[in-house]
């Protein structure tokens, strides 16, 4: 099963992790890939067994996916595109809310990876991550991902 995923705001489209559960009475599972740099089919599952799963994404400063269901047929070899939207500088929450302007703001102008307000990885706290957490401003993962169908 291959899939893609990139990620709002940034280039790179390697480091995403992505599980699939098998869902309640379904014994297999999880399997876990992460996304490599590559434009399309960046994720890769090796032998999965049929039936239904959950889908969840694990990746920090931005809006994941979880409880997604997806069911694996013999005949079903990709999932469809996903683009995982950016600025939730508070990434265990699952929303873009004031704790994501106030995490970017008060780190505004720092340098280095290691500031969450960094939500775009791009080595420093600037205006492109305000940007994504304002255009993003009140989405929540269920909002955002609710249309998805793998």
């Amino acid at each position: 099963l291959t899939g893609s995923v990139s990620m709002q705001g940034r280039s790179t489209r390697a480091g995403v992790p992505m599980t699939l559960t098998g869902a309640s009475g379904f014994p297999y599972g999880p399997y876990t890939a992460t996304s490599i740099e590559q434009i399309s089919n960046n994720l890769i599952f090796s032998s999965l067994a049929e039936g239904i799963y959950t889908v969840s994404t694990n990746q920090p400063r931005y809006l994941n996916v979880a409880g997604i269901s997806v069911e694996i047929k013999a005949g079903k070899v990709t999932l469809n595109r996903l683009e995982l939207k950016g600025g939730n500088a508070k990434w265990t929450d699952n929303s873009i809310d004031i704790l994501d302007a106030v995490l970017v703001g008060t780190t505004f102008g720092s340098t280095g990876s290691s500031y969450d307000g960094d939500v775009n990885f791009d080595g420093k706290v600037s205006i492109q991550d305000l940007a994504l957490v304002g255009g993003n401003y009140g989405l929540t993962s269920t909002a955002a991902y609710g249309t998805w169908v793998p």
